[in-house]
């Protein structure tokens, strides 16, 4: 009889034992969600660059035998918003990432939604896109000699982390990227091109990925028109 109390008093866990297994279950679910969530940040970075791979394809088609934007087609303002929602109606932008703001205006949104990653809501857009590289007051960008022509054009990236931003001005800088790369502007900054990942360029650009900015990094890509361009 004794020794079948001792048995029952042995059966079941102590709170020690119980608080170690309950501290065990968390450390393996917080590992599962960490790298859930790295898999989710590398597919939407995918989803970007690919995003602006076909964008800037689509661009050059749409205007192909155009001498610059603006030529016969609207329209010819400079104003990112005009020219992204202009891209959109004719088809040229995915209405995938298109949001309405107020049911009237077009807005494009990178994979990440429409806000940077402190939450604040980006008004504007993520995802723009501009024929006057840079010539609006936002900084140079060593294409001067095209920009009032219309024969370059720029794609914005806004509201970007760190590493996203460091990434993706590395890999579409790269020979992965779309061809005719004019320049790249971090955070209002021109970059020495190319940024490789291992090179002085790619260190600037890590730099700058991390300088403090409205809402977030924010990247442009400044192309050619006409991928051969004299």
């Amino acid at each position: 009889m004794l020794r079948s109390r001792r048995s029952d008093q042995r059966s079941g866990f102590s709170l020690a034992e119980l608080a170690i297994v309950l501290g065990v279950f968390a450390l393996v679910m917080s590992s599962i969600w960490a790298a859930a969530n790295i898999a989710r940040e590398s597919v939407r970075r995918q989803q970007t660059k690919e995003m602006v791979i076909t964008t800037v394809e689509k661009i050059r088609s749409f205007y192909q035998g155009q001498a610059r934007i603006g030529d016969s087609m609207m329209p010819i303002s400079g104003s990112f918003l005009v020219l992204t929602d202009f891209l959109i109606q004719r088809g040229v932008i995915s209405r995938e990432s298109v949001r309405w703001l107020n049911g009237v205006q077009l807005r494009v949104d990178l994979p990440w939604g429409m806000n940077d990653p402190n939450g604040v809501f980006v008004f504007g857009g993520t995802f723009l896109v501009n024929n006057n590289s840079l010539g609006n007051g936002n900084g140079v960008d060593g294409a001067t000699d095209m920009t009032s022509s219309g024969q370059t054009f720029r794609v914005e990236l806004r509201g970007l982390s760190v590493p996203a931003c460091i990434e993706l001005a590395t890999d579409l800088s790269g020979p992965g990227g779309p061809p005719g790369l004019l320049n790249v502007v971090i955070n209002g900054a021109v970059m020495p091109l190319p940024l490789r990942p291992l090179g002085a360029a790619a260190t600037t650009a890590q730099t700058q990925c991390s300088v403090p900015f409205d809402k977030g990094a924010v990247i442009d890509f400044v192309y050619r028109l006409r991928q051969q361009q004299s």
